[in-house]
């Protein structure tokens, strides 16, 4: 009966957003995605993504206050990287990137990300122009302006780039329906919690008890849209969604004592602060759900909140 109530709010909430699959970038996703340049260097841009600050990639520059406050998201970076070079690739597939990074960095500033990621970066960003001839006509200029490449290696450069070009509507349902998936995971993993910490509050009738309804309300909710919607929205989905699972397996740890389960939260916890920082909050939200929902001993209340 359980897992048809899970699935009902899964299923609910992935409809709610199917709309989302087709959609194209939008808002931020050019920071973090089409114009960042360690997300579109794939599995080569991982190292920078967790080394330097959430906004280098995009603004050229490794300094730390290129935005007031600072931001290390590293996670959903990793995520778009991935994508990238699963279903993207490079321009440069098919040349020796050793030597071409060789070449083009041999003076580079190390205040500014390097010459050859620039390069990608502004030949990656053409694929995004529908026109062909645009589109080319483009790509050729900036290749002539580069005058590192022989003939043969800029025809096979234009032709990966035009192969990118083809599967741009593939990432973008890929990337489309990971936010729609973990969004609709993350109601789940909150009814769940909820069903735990409101279990006084049960109906016999499933469908009319709190923690469902509140999920229901939860997964309608417009205030969301932008998040699902916005590829750059998984930030803050995987931030939830880890902190959801911290919550879940530290309520769980109480009712059991089973020491794994705190291992597990740490990590659950880490996945999302890593995603986005704001999951510090949830430190100070878990420990008032503790003391406030869960029945047992204050004493061992207690423990778990000086351990938090």
């Amino acid at each position: 009966m359980k897992r048809r109530r899970y699935i009902f709010l899964f299923l609910i909430s992935f409809i709610l957003y199917a709309n989302t699959l087709f959609h194209d970038y939008a808002l931020d996703d050019a920071l973090v995605i089409i114009e960042n340049e360690y997300t579109i260097s794939g599995f080569e841009g991982i190292d920078d993504l967790f080394s330097e600050e959430f906004f280098s990639g995009f603004f050229d520059q490794k300094d730390k206050k290129l935005v007031a406050g600072g931001r290390y998201r590293p996670l959903s970076m990793v995520s778009f990287a991935i994508e990238w070079q699963l279903v993207m690739g490079s321009p440069f597939d098919g040349i020796d990137k050793t030597k071409l990074q060789s070449k083009m960095n041999q003076n580079a500033n190390p205040k500014f990300i390097l010459p050859y990621q620039r390069l990608l970066k502004d030949l990656s960003k053409t694929i995004h122009i529908e026109n062909r001839r645009d589109r080319l006509n483009l790509q050729k200029s900036i290749l002539e302006r580069a005058k590192i490449f022989s003939a043969n290696d800029e025809n096979k450069i234009l032709s990966n780039l035009e192969e990118m070009h083809s599967k741009r509507k593939l990432l973008l349902f890929i990337s489309h329906l990971i936010n729609v998936l973990l969004y609709s995971l993350t109601v789940v993993i909150l009814f769940q919690l909820l069903e735990i910490l409101l279990s006084k509050f049960k109906s016999d009738k499933w469908y009319l008890s709190i923690p469902f309804i509140a999920s229901l309300f939860f997964l309608a909710h417009p205030i969301h849209s932008e998040v699902v919607a916005n590829i750059k929205g998984r930030d803050e989905i995987m931030s939830l969604l880890g902190a959801l699972i911290t919550a879940l397996i530290i309520v769980k740890y109480i009712k059991s004592s089973k020491f794994y389960l705190l291992i597990i939260s740490f990590f659950a916890f880490l996945f999302a602060l890593f995603s986005k920082e704001v999951a510090i909050t949830f430190l100070v939200i878990v420990t008032l759900s503790i003391y406030f929902f869960v029945a047992v001993d204050k004493k061992t209340k207690y423990i778990i909140i000086s351990m938090l």
